[in-house]
């Protein structure tokens, strides 16, 4: 008897082991966020950051992102943003720490010149799902990346 359930055991184990084995891949279409008439409705008046403008003027090292969706006003009155970042694998730390060096210059600049912008950085929502890290800053900020998780898929 004790021998059958050892086995049985042994076999759950072997079918456990192979099933965690199977890893997800949590994807995200960013060119379908970018173009989404409802995340469009939730930050009107928008643009995309190119690649030049996010070192030259936003100073970040894209070295650790695979892909990225950076979205600003079009007036630099305001701080609303989003960022969709894909990290390249094992360096999302360095992505986040990217991102938080950002913050803490962005506040420092809206401080200087419009303080009351500098509370709804502070007020951000920042949130990880797989290699992606999300950061939103605006009035919907939870609207927001609920549009944006209708753009995810998970692949084998």
């Amino acid at each position: 008897m004790k021998k059958i359930i050892k086995s049985l055991l042994m076999i759950m184990t072997v079918f456990f082991l192979t099933a965690c084995g199977k890893e997800e891949k949590l994807q995200f279409d960013l060119v379908k966020i970018k173009e989404s008439s409802k995340i469009k409705e939730l930050f009107p008046s928008a643009e995309v950051v190119n690649k030049d403008d996010l070192i030259r003027i936003y100073d970040l090292d894209l070295s650790s992102m695979e892909e990225y969706l950076i979205v600003v006003p079009k007036v630099a009155d305001k701080a609303d943003m989003y960022m969709v970042i894909k990290s390249q694998e094992g360096k999302m730390d360095e992505v986040r720490n990217e991102v938080n060096n950002f913050t803490d210059k962005y506040v420092e600049q809206f401080n200087l010149y419009q303080p009351e912008e500098a509370s709804k950085i502070n007020n951000r929502l920042i949130s990880i799902k797989g290699d992606y890290l999300f950061y939103i800053i605006g009035d919907k900020t939870n609207d927001l990346l609920k549009e944006f998780m209708e753009y995810k898929r998970v692949e084998d």
